[in-house]
């Protein structure tokens, strides 16, 4: 099955059960659609003051790749934007309305927030598939699976903040 040789190649590049530093956690998690097939394990570290995204190891099984560099881009591009929809994306409503006018009031992802990520491709002879999305829905889901192994809480909502885990 496409979907667990992505699981099985993410916990091995990922280094699935190796010990973490004290508030730090790793998490997994999968997502298929459009064709192809992701698994992506996150690195977190998880303090009173920051939750920061140290490392995040994509797997994705899209069939025959017809761009590698392009697939891998894709998929990088994907993780950073689930990085900031985790971490820091929130939009504020006030009196009815989004009280963030524009980007300069808005929060999202700057270059430190950016993790390291590894991609790595399981190609196949299979009808290539979608990778625009792929990379996106595993990342945010492994980043919460990773702040739980952490701290032992579990977030409801994004952005995830420290306070959240209190």
């Amino acid at each position: 099955n496409r979907l667990k040789a992505t699981l099985k190649l993410a916990m091995e590049k990922g280094n699935w059960g190796a010990p973490l530093k004290p508030g730090w956690g790793r998490g997994i998690a999968s997502f298929g659609g459009f064709g192809s097939y992701a698994t992506q394990v996150a690195e977190v570290e998880c303090t009173r003051d920051k939750i920061k995204v140290h490392r995040v190891v994509a797997v994705v099984d899209c069939g025959f790749v017809v761009n590698p560099l392009g697939m891998s881009a894709q998929v990088e591009g994907a993780t950073n934007d689930a990085v900031a929809t985790a971490l820091h994306a929130a939009i504020t409503i006030d009196k009815g309305g989004a009280a963030e006018t524009n980007w300069h009031e808005f929060r999202w992802s700057k270059m430190e927030d950016s993790p390291a990520i590894e991609v790595y491709s399981i190609e196949g002879s299979e009808n290539p598939g979608g990778i625009g999305e792929v990379g996106y829905p595993a990342a945010v889901a492994a980043i919460g699976n990773a702040i739980f192994a952490a701290t032992g809480k579990r977030a409801r909502k994004l952005p995830i903040s420290p306070e959240d885990l209190v």
